[in-house]
C-alpha cells in the first residue's frame, strides 16, 4: 500500500508536505497555508541563488534622493535581470518588480509588493505541478488532483507570504508578542 502520492513527487520535502496535507481532508486551509511560505522560500532559494538576493537587498537599501540613487538602482536592476536567468521563480519576481516600477519609482513598499506577488505565483506554479504530475502520472483520479489544487491554492490565499517576502529580502518584521528579558529570573516574561 502507498504513502501517498506526494511521496512520487519530484520536488523538495516541503513541497511533499504541502501536497500530503492538500490532500488529506483533516487538514484545514490554516494548516496548508503554514507550509507554503517554507516551500516557496527554499524553492526560491535554490533556484535563484544567494547573489540574486543579495542583489534584491541592495536594491531595498538604496534611498530615493541619494545622489545617483537612480543610476544605482537602474544597475542594480539590470544585474538582478541577468542574475535571474534560467530561475523560472527568480523571473517572477523581476516581472513583479518591473510591473510594480511602472512609473519609474521603485520604493521599499513597491519591492516588498513584488517580491510577495512573485512568490504568491511561485506557489500557484507549483500547485499546478503537483496537479499535472498527479494526473499525467496516474497517481490518483482527476477529480482528486483538482481536488489537491484547489486546496493548495486555498492555502496560498490564507498564507502570509508578505512575511516571507521580508525575510528574503532582509527586511526584518517585528514580533509584537515577543518576550522582552528580564534581569532576574523571578521578574517574568513581560509582554509589552
Amino acid at each position: 500500500m502507498s504513502d501517498g502520492p506526494h511521496r512520487s513527487l519530484p520536488f523538495n520535502p516541503h513541497w511533499k508536505k504541502v501536497a500530503e496535507r492538500a490532500d488529506l481532508a483533516a487538514f484545514d486551509p490554516s494548516e496548508i497555508a503554514g507550509c507554503i511560505p517554507d516551500a516557496v522560500l527554499t524553492t526560491c532559494r535554490a533556484e535563484a541563488g544567494g547573489e540574486f538576493f543579495e542583489c534584491l537587498k541592495s536594491l531595498v537599501k538604496i534611498r530615493q534622493g541619494d545622489l545617483f540613487a537612480e543610476q544605482r538602482a537602474c544597475e542594480l536592476f539590470r544585474e538582478i535581470r541577468q542574475l535571474a536567468a534560467g530561475s523560472p521563480s527568480a523571473l517572477r519576481l523581476v516581472e513583479q518588480l518591473e510591473l510594480q516600477c511602472k512609473d519609474g519609482h521603485l520604493s521599499e513598499d513597491k519591492i516588498i509588493a513584488a517580491v510577495t506577488d512573485g512568490l504568491r505565483e511561485t506557489a500557484f506554479a507549483y500547485g499546478r505541478q503537483i496537479e499535472e504530475i498527479y494526473i499525467r502520472k496516474q497517481l490518483v483520479s482527476d477529480s482528486r488532483a483538482k481536488s489537491v489544487r484547489k486546496r493548495i491554492e486555498e492555502g496560498i490565499a490564507a498564507s502570509n507570504l508578505h512575511r516571507t517576502a521580508c525575510e528574503l529580502i532582509g527586511l526584518e518584521q517585528e514580533n509584537p508578542y515577543q518576550a522582552s528579558p528580564k534581569a532576574d529570573l523571578d521578574d517574568g516574561p513581560s509582554y509589552d
